[in-house]
């Protein structure tokens, strides 16, 4: 059993060796965007390998194609890594599922313009 730690809200999950990242990030209820819903076709789901204890498998073919030079810096998909020792991931901005806003005329904030929309 290993420690994985999220960053940036340092929250952890144990892996067992069976589960990718993306798996271990929902499991502990953390907002990592996976359009596909995990199937491994959208590669939407960067995130950083910023430290681990052992080595990761190799990019697969999906991850060369969807993230080119971003593997020099660290970048691999959620869905297709499987972390097997101790390690920290950071999820970056684009990956993250930020909250929708409806606007509306009776918001809390205020806005510039009126809404005024045509249907």
């Amino acid at each position: 059993m290993a420690k994985i730690l999220f960053m940036p809200w340092k929250k952890g999950a144990v892996a067992d060796g069976s589960r990718d990242i993306l798996q271990l990030a929902q499991q502990i209820g953390l907002p990592l965007r996976s359009t596909c819903g995990g199937r491994k076709i959208c590669g939407k789901c960067k995130v950083i390998v910023e430290e681990t204890d052992t080595p990761l498998p190799e990019p697969s073919g999906l991850e060369r194609e969807a993230l080119g030079k971003l593997l020099q810096k660290g970048y691999r998909l959620a869905c297709e890594t499987v972390p097997k020792g101790p390690t920290t991931v950071r999820i970056p901005e684009e990956s993250q599922v930020r909250s929708q806003v409806v606007l509306t005329s009776d918001t809390a904030q205020s806005y510039p313009l009126r809404l005024r929309p045509n249907v």
